[in-house]
């Protein structure tokens, strides 16, 4: 049984795939599994995968259903190790990666998931060689769940190695939602701590057809839909709550009203203004 699985999801990412998946053979750690899913790509993926003849890669497809939280949730059922790692199929490991995560999960078995910083870059070159750097110093796990609620310390599904048996203890990816990866680590980091490597260990591509682009407005109602079960299970206090709640409708009033939606962006703005008075500030 490998100690790692691999999870990537691929669609039509064939060339961009061949790179990714060099950066994971190249690892210093080996004891993985690589579980492709592809999600009923129309170009050479399956044949590229097939003629790599790599031992660890497992290949499974799927007709396209354009929804990365059932995939995942799908990929995971095919999954054997430990512990879970995802790597989209345009970005890039460096190569101590998973060795430096695992040494560091490995110092206490109450951490669900350890991540890493990362390197932003496109065709162009480096676009920020670090994102984290300024929240070194005051780093905490209570500070890291507040960051990423509010949007100032996103988490890149690349940089995550998760405990499996911990994760598997609050359900799985959110399948009503298109993205699902922040609505399902926070969910997570609530219940159990987690830790950041301040070192830039995978490198995120940003590119037109990168999901977060087109999926802006998902992305919004991800965290709403997040915000909603902390209500529901009365985890978060209520000021808490209607405060982000204001925020992220901000948010989605002012992505409708760039894209012409102007009623939608009304009702958010309703919305908005509702949330924060009922923060109680």
């Amino acid at each position: 049984m490998p100690t790692i699985s691999i999870i990537i999801l691929t669609y039509n990412r064939e060339a961009l795939l061949m790179e990714t998946l060099q950066s994971v053979f190249t690892q210093s750690y080996t004891d993985f599994e690589i579980i492709i899913l592809d999600d009923g790509s129309t170009d050479q993926t399956r044949q590229r995968i097939k003629e790599l003849e790599h031992p660890a890669l497992r290949y499974y497809y799927t007709n396209h259903l354009g929804n990365l939280s059932q995939l995942r949730n799908l990929a995971w059922t095919y999954a054997k190790g430990e512990f879970i790692a995802f790597l989209d199929a345009d970005d890039i490991w460096l190569p101590r990666k998973l060795e430096r995560q695992l040494e560091r999960i490995r110092t206490d078995d109450k951490l669900a998931f350890v991540y890493t910083d990362v390197e932003e870059f496109n065709a162009k070159g480096v676009l920020r060689p670090k994102i984290y750097e300024q929240y070194q110093k005051e780093w905490t796990p209570k500070d890291q769940f507040e960051r990423t609620l509010s949007g100032q310390m996103p988490i890149y599904a690349s940089t995550v190695l998760i405990r499996r048996a911990l994760a598997e203890e609050v359900g799985g990816f959110e399948d009503s939602l298109i993205l699902g990866d922040t609505h399902f680590l926070l969910r997570l980091a609530q219940r159990h701590p987690c830790q950041v490597i301040f070192e830039p260990l995978v490198r995120i591509r940003k590119h037109d057809q990168n999901i977060s682009v087109y999926q802006e407005r998902e992305a919004y109602m991800e965290m709403l839909s997040l915000l909603a079960f902390f209500e529901q299970e009365k985890s978060l206090q209520r000021s808490e709550i209607h405060k982000y709640k204001a925020f992220y409708y901000r948010q989605l009033a002012q992505f409708d009203r760039r894209h012409g939606r102007w009623l939608p962006a009304l009702k958010a703005y309703g919305k908005t203004f509702l949330h924060y008075l009922l923060t109680g500030v």
